[in-house]
């Protein structure tokens, strides 16, 4: 974002920094995941081609796998 000042960026940056790697880890992979969910959604409300966002979970519809059978 262009209109948050500097001084809170690096503060923020900071913060982000000082946590657990592990709870870091974890919030960005939580991240991700709600981010390919909003666009999953958006790709079935509006019937527009989205491309391939979940490369694994398709090929495990391809495959008629669920990720707890692997």
């Amino acid at each position: 974002m262009t209109d948050t000042p500097e001084h809170i960026m690096d503060l923020h940056w900071r913060l982000w920094l000082e946590k657990p790697i592990a709870e870091r880890f974890f919030r960005t992979i939580k991240d991700i995941e709600q981010v390919r969910e909003v666009s999953r959604e958006l790709r079935r409300s509006t019937d527009l081609p989205g491309g391939d966002l979940d490369p694994v979970r398709e090929q495990l519809k391809k495959n008629n796998l669920q990720p707890h059978q692997l």
